[in-house]
């Protein structure tokens, strides 16, 4: 699934980006998260236990488009600035599971009004190779 973001992160938690959730204890999110004064790339998996991991991003925050592909038991994350030149984000493994659930999330814990637009969301077949391919 592959999808651009438009928003106002200004706030401390502001947040939107991809996510694909299978229950409570398994799923993972992805995105922009406003932190430390300025908007994160950041992502956090969930299997039974939580992780957090946030980077510096240096693109225009207000519009990127985040990628992310589920391949057996691996999910491989991507982001894009100007939708050419793809980075990873993250690539981590994902339990077996029959069913799951996979779209666009946005939250904002700390205040009320972040306006998020999800533009051009699409869904594919995964490239052969999820890692090393744009």
């Amino acid at each position: 699934m592959q999808v651009c973001v438009e928003a106002n992160f200004e706030e401390l938690y502001d947040q939107a980006g991809v996510m694909i959730y299978s229950d409570e204890k398994h799923w993972l999110k992805a995105g922009i998260e406003f932190n430390d004064g300025q908007p994160m790339i950041a992502s956090v998996l969930t299997n039974e236990l939580s992780d957090w991991a946030t980077g510096i991003f240096t693109g225009n925050p207000g519009k990127f488009w985040m990628r992310i592909t589920r391949v057996d038991r691996v999910i491989c994350v991507k982001y894009s600035t100007d939708k050419i030149a793809w980075h990873l984000l993250r690539l981590c493994p994902y339990h077996e599971v029959d069913k799951y659930f996979v779209g666009v999330f946005s939250c904002s814990p700390k205040r009320e009004n972040l306006k998020v637009i999800f533009r051009e969301l699409s869904f594919s077949v995964p490239q052969e190779d999820i890692l090393h391919s744009n």
